[in-house]
């Protein structure tokens, strides 16, 4: 994990088409990034249309681009302004996260559409965990430092059982396995989603296989008790 050092801000599904929330992100953009500063765009790939809405047009004129592979623009560095995701995905996030991790003062946006697509999972575990301006309310995102805590000891207890996927993981390590299973059922009924929990990983800095957390957390359902 590494510490919070940077600002972040989230527009959620809701907002996508709301002209006010856009407005309120482009000037939470001004007030958070040097002056002269280059915003980078990232989208799954690098000709997806970035006309509309007007605030996501605005936001694309003078801004450097790249896919989530990070091909593209090769005239944006760390540092230059403002890391903007639009339709992000966990893996993209957190390759992004990793990338500015210790750079004081880089931003990144997430900017999210409603869609039926479970490759694009909602953020808001992510936007709790970093604390960021949500530009659908005008305010910043809770974090839950309890729950923080918790997957902390998670991803440092388990981190050999969460490499694996469940079925090897309980094979391999029999005790602990099921103790990680209790732990996470224990989450879900919390109420938490695997999307909340999966986004909140990320928001915290966690390095490993998104999609085998993503695994164990589904499998955790499934333990009796």
């Amino acid at each position: 994990m590494y510490p919070v050092t940077n600002s972040y801000a989230w527009l959620p599904r809701s907002a996508w088409t709301d002209n006010n929330a856009w407005r309120r992100l482009t000037h939470w953009i001004s007030e958070n990034s040097p002056h002269e500063a280059i915003p980078l765009i990232v989208t799954p790939q690098l000709d997806n249309s970035l006309n509309s809405p007007d605030g996501l047009r605005q936001m694309a004129d003078n801004a450097e681009r790249q896919n989530e592979h990070g091909h593209g623009s090769k005239n944006w560095m760390a540092g230059d302004g403002p890391i903007v995701i639009v339709w992000p995905r966990a893996q993209t996030v957190q390759r992004r996260m990793q990338e500015v991790a210790g750079l004081s003062g880089q931003s990144i946006i997430l900017l999210e559409q409603e869609t039926s697509d479970p490759h694009f999972p909602s953020f808001q575990g992510w936007a709790n965990a970093v604390g960021a301006f949500n530009a659908a309310t005008d305010k910043a995102e809770n974090s839950h430092p309890w729950l923080a805590e918790m997957l902390d000891d998670v991803f440092t207890s388990y981190e050999n059982e969460l490499a694996l996927s469940p079925a090897s993981a309980s094979a391999a390590y029999p005790p602990s396995a099921h103790v990680l299973r209790g732990k996470l059922k224990g989450l879900r009924t919390d109420g938490y989603d695997e999307d909340f929990i999966v986004t909140y990983a990320v928001g915290l800095g966690y390095q490993g296989n998104l999609a085998r957390l993503r695994e164990h957390y589904r499998s955790s359902s499934s333990i009796s008790g």
